[in-house]
């Protein structure tokens, strides 16, 4: 393959390698090919020089001076030397431009980050996990509690994405959730006033918290049907999450005179 009869085989060459469709062949880098185009100025200007000094080219001082078809030939050269030098300024100044977009934006798009898998972080402590230097500027951790009495507190019950999945290797880092285990904690049971809350209404105050939740039923003459009276324990006292605590549900009532607490 030949680019044009009129173009030096050294950078016909330097085209060929450009343009090749083998990517390992191509230059790898803009510094490479440049070196190579620097290389190919060098030998251009050292062949110039040779040619201006040349002994049997004869100083022109006027046309007749020389043979008419040896002067034709001498000008044609001067003017291709005049063309390819001219072509090679404007090849010098996009391949510097590419060089500036690659280094800065193209390269990104066009490069594919390095792919690792992720390990699996299950059954360790998150705060080992997390301080853990081997893990620094490529993971990004963030926490989630789940309510669990069979672990120990901070234990990682789980991980997304999971363990062994491959991700791209970028510089703002990977996006790791933890999993982790509340433990054996102790809290408070939530203020359930008489007669203010329905039961669903108790029951999501109390799930919140951590804690299951069982019904009693009762009657009574002040609280509506379906209000709570009471828990059991009582609002205020220490339970583990996870631990049951009983609702005295109203479900019969004298209606005349019952009413929701304000």
């Amino acid at each position: 393959m030949s680019v044009a009869e009129d173009v030096p085989v050294k950078l016909e060459e330097i085209t060929l390698r450009a343009m090749s469709s083998d990517l390992q062949s191509r230059y790898q880098s803009a510094d490479e090919m440049l070196a190579d185009l620097e290389e190919f100025r060098k030998d251009q200007a050292a062949a110039e020089a040779r040619l201006t000094i040349a002994p049997d080219v004869a100083p022109i001082r006027e046309r007749g001076g020389m043979p008419r078809e040896q002067y034709k030939q001498r000008k044609k050269r001067s003017r291709k030397v005049t063309i390819l030098s001219g072509v090679f300024g404007v090849l010098l100044l996009i391949i510097g431009l590419f060089a500036f977009l690659w280094s800065f934006w193209l390269k990104g798009l066009f490069t594919e980050g390095e792919q690792i898998k992720v390990p699996s972080f299950v059954g360790q402590n998150c705060e080992d996990v997390m301080n853990d230097q081997q893990y620094k500027g490529i993971y990004n951790f963030t926490v989630k509690i789940q309510i669990d009495q069979d672990h120990e507190q901070n234990t990682i019950l789980g991980q997304s994405p999971e363990a062994g999945k491959e991700m791209s290797l970028v510089d703002e880092g990977i996006n790791v959730e933890l999993t982790i285990s509340s433990g054996y904690t102790s809290v408070q049971i939530p203020d359930i006033p008489s007669g203010r809350y329905t039961e669903a209404e108790a029951t999501a105050i109390l799930e919140e918290s951590g804690f299951k939740v069982a019904e009693e039923q009762i009657a009574s003459d002040t609280i509506k049907e379906g209000y709570v009276v009471s828990t059991s324990p009582a609002s205020g006292e220490t339970l583990d999450v996870g631990s049951t605590v009983y609702l005295m549900e109203v479900t019969s009532t004298d209606r005349g005179s019952a009413t929701p607490m304000q």
